[in-house]
């Protein structure tokens, strides 16, 4: 397989999908379903490359990634390759969705004209609805018309987290592939050298990911994922031992005013892997860590804390992040987390 699969080369998912191709066996319909930035996104556009690629495509049904079809399909500019999603364009003038969070059903009026037309610069139109689990109901009984009676040069791809949150009979209009988190040596061996990334940055880029080579690579692009994580740590082991004043004021900063979770979430996230680290080398169990790279950190730590107070605290991470995805208020939720966060033994005596 060649590098047009990108992060995903490795990945069966990749595999299933070339062995379609190349047999003329690809179905009209595709759900590609997995966790959050496992690389859904990342494969659905190889998968659009695959199909419009000058080279062929090549061997087992690889994109080439090179050819002016590829690049154009990369950088989202190509004719026939179109992503459908919340905030997007629909057939409506007037329509504004740049604030919205659901696929209405004028996008998906708007999918039905654009799929009727042919090919306008490469073999076959491909259009993307990610997240598919953003259709309203009403957009998702118009697009069952369009599972239902394909256009014949045209591939539907819907990638969702959720497939339950799908109706039935969408989802059995569609070839389900599973896309599941990378090896951490397969990520990584794809992510060194990828943007200056040196093979240790890579490897510890692919424990942070636990395999989600859409993470990996969105983080790559933000910025200095290390760095960030490095700096975020840091300020965790501080607030480790701050008062309970600090430990409130951090809390209120990551929730914001603007009702977004996400910060929030991604801290938790951050958090339980750390803690998580840090009870695994104060048992002993000094491999699989997350944090392989701030190990000198960890082993300053581990000793400082009682398992049960940090095996504790993990169980509260645990509870505190399904409360938020219940939609509880954040800030109530992280302040009871932080004052709940483990101290060194040795403050706690003293205390």
């Amino acid at each position: 397989m060649t590098a047009g699969w990108g992060a995903m080369t490795e990945s069966a998912a990749a595999r299933a999908l070339a062995h379609m191709i190349a047999s003329g066996r690809l179905p009209h319909a595709l759900l590609l379903a997995g966790p959050a930035q496992v690389g859904k996104a990342q494969l659905a556009t190889a998968l659009a490359q695959a199909l419009n690629c000058d080279a062929g495509p090549l061997g087992l049904g690889d994109p080439c990634g090179e050819c002016r079809p590829c690049r154009r399909i990369a950088a989202g500019r190509h004719a026939d390759a179109e992503v459908v999603a919340p905030g997007g364009i629909c057939r409506e003038s007037d329509h504004d969705h740049s604030r919205g969070t659901s696929i209405g059903i004028c996008q998906i009026r708007r999918l039905e004209m654009q799929a009727a037309l042919n090919p306008y610069e490469g073999r076959r139109r491909v259009f993307v609805i990610d997240p598919a689990d953003a259709m309203t109901n009403e957009a998702s009984d118009a697009f069952l018309k369009t599972l239902e009676e394909p256009p014949d040069a045209v591939t539907l791809v819907l990638v969702t987290d959720s497939p339950a949150r799908l109706s039935e009979t969408v989802r059995s209009r569609c070839r389900r592939i599973d896309v599941a988190p990378l090896r951490r040596e397969a990520l990584a061996a794809r992510l060194a050298g990828t943007d200056d990334v040196t093979p240790e940055d890579a490897d510890a880029l692919a424990r942070l990911a636990r395999g989600r080579a859409g993470w990996a690579l969105s983080a790559i692009a933000e910025g200095d994922p290390l760095a960030q994580r490095r700096a975020a740590i840091e300020n965790l082991r501080q607030l480790s031992a701050g008062r309970a004043g600090e430990r409130l004021e951090f809390a209120q900063s990551v929730t914001g005013r603007r009702g977004d979770l996400g910060p929030a979430l991604e801290a938790l996230e951050c958090w339980r892997e750390w803690w998580r680290d840090v009870l695994r080398v104060r048992l002993g169990v000094g491999t699989g860590l997350t944090h392989e790279f701030l190990r000198a950190e960890l082993e300053a730590d581990a000793p400082r804390y009682r398992p049960d107070d940090v095996a504790a605290f993990l169980r509260e991470l645990r509870r505190t992040e399904e409360l938020l995805r219940i939609d509880v208020r954040a800030q109530v939720a992280l302040e009871a987390l932080m004052l709940a966060a483990p101290r060194p033994a040795a403050e706690r005596s003293a205390a």
